[in-house]
């Protein structure tokens, strides 16, 4: 049984899931809410590396609402992300009939790479299949995801050892790569104080909260800088509860400097600073500070400090506003 990790739209919801679930390249859920009527299991396909830059930098650009984004394009049949897995109401779950044993859980507070994610985790680039599940970045060609199971079975043998951020070659067609991102676990929200980069505060007298967030991570195939405000309310199906975003009006500011590794190791390092505002009645306040896509094993970040300041509104609350200052 794979270690519980906590995304914190996902609480209960997504707990026990199976590291031998779900690893073949496509899978069906149901779309409708009709048994008879299966969808495939579709991912986003990029030829190279540029064109995924140009996807996200047009994504991130348009300032549009990744999860509203994701409902779109479920409903135009083009794809279920994992983004919009993490954050359905309940209703909507129930209607999908999710398996939450196959779902990955992957631990980032960045909604951009759950975006470009689908329900299995999965997205292609350059004919090569990236899956990310757990602590692990998957690559391999179309026809070799068995592969997974049997580097799975020798890495809990102890017969092979994946150091943080390196990548293993692993049979004919498989190359792992350990990612060392790390979020808080749900039950430990109040008990780790210490934490810089995650708060979550309720309204008076509602079972709603705000949820102000901001991160640095490295999976291989993507790094990030970013941050977000966002209101979460309860959701409960069956015997699980989870918290997901509901639309309301979020702020956030940031104010942030870091170094950038150079491309390829060509050139040096440059030493950049972001500031801005996010300010919108959405599901979340969001904004992927920078970003890069190459295949570097080390965090493409450094030296990093800086703040992101969070606003949150419940306008049936008395007071009705949340705030919070975060440091990177």
């Amino acid at each position: 049984m794979r270690k519980v990790v906590s995304i914190l739209l996902l609480s209960v919801f997504f707990i026990a899931c199976s590291n031998d679930d779900g690893l073949q390249e496509t899978s069906s859920v149901n779309a409708t809410g009709n048994s008879s009527k299966q969808r495939e299991s579709k991912m986003l396909r990029f030829d190279s590396k540029e064109e995924l830059d140009r996807f996200i930098s047009e994504k991130v650009e348009s300032e549009v609402d990744l999860i509203d984004e994701s409902r779109r394009e479920l409903e135009t049949g083009e794809r279920l992300s994992l983004l919009l897995t993490y954050t359905l109401e309940a209703k909507e779950a129930e209607r999908l009939e999710l398996n939450k044993e196959t779902i990955p859980v992957i631990e980032t507070y960045d909604d951009m790479i759950l975006y470009l994610l689908n329900e299995n985790g999965e997205i292609s680039i350059s004919n090569y299949i990236y899956r990310i599940d757990g602590e692990f970045v998957y690559k391999y060609k179309e026809g070799y995801s068995s592969q997974i199971n049997e580097f799975l079975e020798a890495y809990k043998a102890n017969e092979i050892r994946v150091e943080p951020e390196k990548v293993i070659p692993f049979g004919k067609g498989l190359s792992v790569f350990k990612h060392k991102n790390e979020i808080l676990e749900e039950t430990k929200l109040y008990a780790k104080k210490g934490s810089s980069n995650y708060h979550a505060e309720y309204f008076n007298g509602a079972n709603v909260r705000m949820v102000a967030k901001n991160w640095i991570s490295n999976f291989w195939i993507f790094h990030s800088i970013g941050a977000s405000t966002e209101v979460q309310k309860e959701n409960r199906f069956l015997w699980w509860s989870w918290y997901a975003p509901t639309r309301t009006d979020n702020r956030l500011k940031y104010n942030v400097s870091f170094t950038v590794a150079p491309f390829a190791g060509l050139g040096s390092a440059s030493t950049l600073t972001r500031t801005g505002n996010v300010y919108c009645n959405c599901n979340k306040a969001s904004k992927t500070i920078h970003w890069t896509v190459h295949f570097g094993e080390e965090s493409a970040y450094s030296k990093v400090k800086g703040t992101s300041t969070h606003w949150a509104h419940w306008y049936s609350s008395n007071p009705n506003t949340l705030h919070k200052t975060l440091n990177f």
